[in-house]
């Protein structure tokens, strides 16, 4: 059974310090660090670096050293964890570990470190080292990129509809995914649609009648791509195999009563409910996944759509707003790959979405992942909607100064679960006008303090003044007078203190 809890206490590097939850939260479940600050104060730079830290522990527990120096990482590095009742300390000083359990010295195994590290990004530019995910095991690129620079509608379309059928029955999955498109008012009855598809498919006898009818780019020919997925695939895969798939695939089409179907030469689209395409045990050693890739790869179909129910309407994935394609687009992905003891880095979330959804992002993604009693949640975020549902359960970092040149974050000393949009730019995010209502009670509740000149709060005074000087501008000559008035209270306890 796996030992629950399982989260990250902090990050530090020499650029870096990243306090993320409390050590002494003991209670099971998916945690969420929430990680703010302006623009250049290194969040996304920062939740990069720790995933980017966790894979080179990871390469070194486990002495896979191949690809160590293509990865990016800083000298010396700390990591500190909980997992169970127990506090994990992993220091690296180049390619030397030293770990602590309880802070007594351990031979750290794999077994107890993190099992997965995912990067979800929202964005084409983000901090994440880009992977192909082909072959590594801990590490997961999950964002829009397909290339290191490249993001197509398609291929994030293909990708969802590869996580789609590989996870079709899976129910924690489906449960997952329903939470969002619940969010987004669209159907959980996906449909694939085969746009142009050459029905000389179903009639293949040998390789070589496919060759015939592919328009492969990337391979010579079929026998190249089959040779390819034979060393990254499967080594299983034959020619006979994709026959008798393709035949299968003809006989899927047949049953939805399709005319004409044994007519050669034509191109006709054909769209297939999800849940036709769930039961693999009528097929060889080709999944619906790699059958419908293989289609893909070799050109069979013009085009492969999936094709969702929006409001009553069916509707293309490549119809559906930015919005609606970047949250499908991750999660479908994301709840593929989360496990037990994974670390997910979310970067930017509150890109395209509206406001009622980001305020809705992190109890959405919450309920989602009910089915998992360990994992930790990292999100860089600029949304005070966000921010806003940050429960007591959960943690809010903010980026603050650091005289030593490294990025610097502190936890937030307060509860934000529940407060207006005001409230949170103000009192979290230092922004806000003279006007805004919680300046206006920070401003009355200072000048009720100071009216009491024998019994002065001077903490909760000092506290205020911080808020306020975010706010103060040279146009607003009332407002600085009450600053002023402050501050000489302040200097007052200062003089007299030394």
């Amino acid at each position: 059974m796996e030992l629950t809890p399982f989260y990250i206490v902090s990050y530090t590097s020499d650029r870096i310090m990243l306090p993320l939850h409390d050590v002494a939260d003991g209670k099971s479940g998916p945690k969420v660090s929430v990680i703010i600050g302006p623009n250049g104060s290194g969040k996304s730079s920062a939740i990069a670096s720790l995933v980017d830290e966790l894979e080179v522990m990871y390469l070194l527990l486990t002495s896979s050293k191949d690809n160590f120096k293509k990865l990016r990482h800083p000298k010396q590095a700390e990591i500190e964890f909980r997992y169970g009742g127990d506090i994990y300390k992993i220091i690296r000083d180049g390619l030397v570990l030293t770990a602590f359990k309880n802070e007594l010295t351990i031979d750290l195994d794999r077994d107890s470190f993190p099992r997965h590290a995912l990067a979800v990004a929202h964005l084409p530019t983000d901090k994440f080292r880009f992977s192909r995910n082909d072959d590594n095991f801990f590490y997961r690129y999950l964002g829009l990129r397909q290339a290191t620079n490249m993001v197509t509608t398609g291929a994030l379309e293909a990708k969802v509809i590869s996580s789609l059928l590989n996870q079709s029955q899976c129910s924690s999955y489906h449960q997952a995914l329903e939470e969002w498109l619940k969010v987004l008012n669209i159907g959980g009855d996906f449909e694939i649609e085969f746009r142009g598809l050459n029905t000389d498919v179903f009639h293949i006898g040998e390789i070589k009648d496919l060759n015939s009818i592919s328009r492969r780019i990337q391979y010579r020919s079929v026998e190249d791509y089959i040779n390819h997925l034979q060393e990254t695939v499967d080594a299983s895969i034959t020619e006979s195999s994709i026959t008798i798939f393709l035949s299968i695939f003809g006989k899927v089409c047949k049953e939805l009563g399709e005319e004409n179907l044994d007519s050669k030469g034509k191109r006709k689209n054909y769209i297939l409910p999800l849940n036709l395409l769930i039961d693999d045990s009528k097929i060889d050693s080709i999944s619906w996944d790699l059958g419908v890739e293989i289609i893909r790869k070799l050109r069979i179909s013009d085009e492969i759509r999936l094709i969702v129910s929006k409001n009553g309407e069916k509707k293309a994935f490549s119809d559906l707003s930015s919005g609606e394609r970047c949250v499908i687009g991750t999660v479908a992905r994301l709840f593929e790959f989360a496990t037990e003891r994974c670390v997910i880095a979310i970067d930017e979330p509150e890109v395209s979405l509206h406001p009622s959804w980001q305020i809705k992002y992190i109890p959405t993604l919450m309920k989602a992942m009910k089915h998992l009693n360990s994992a930790h949640v990292l999100i860089a975020t600029h949304s005070h909607f966000l921010v806003s549902d940050v429960d007591e359960s959960s943690s809010l970092i903010i980026a603050s100064n650091n005289d030593v040149g490294q990025i610097q974050f502190d936890r937030f000393d307060g509860d934000v679960y529940g407060r207006t949009p005001d409230n949170i730019l103000y009192r979290v995010f230092g922004v806000g006008a003279a006007t805004n209502f919680y300046v206006e009670h920070d401003l009355s509740e200072a000048l009720q303090i100071l009216s009491e000149p024998e019994n002065v709060n001077f903490v909760k005074l000092k506290e205020i003044r911080g808020r306020l000087n975010r706010v103060s501008a040279d146009d607003n000559p009332a407002f600085n007078e009450i600053l002023n008035i402050i501050d000489k209270s302040l200097e007052g306890v200062n003089d007299a203190k030394n």
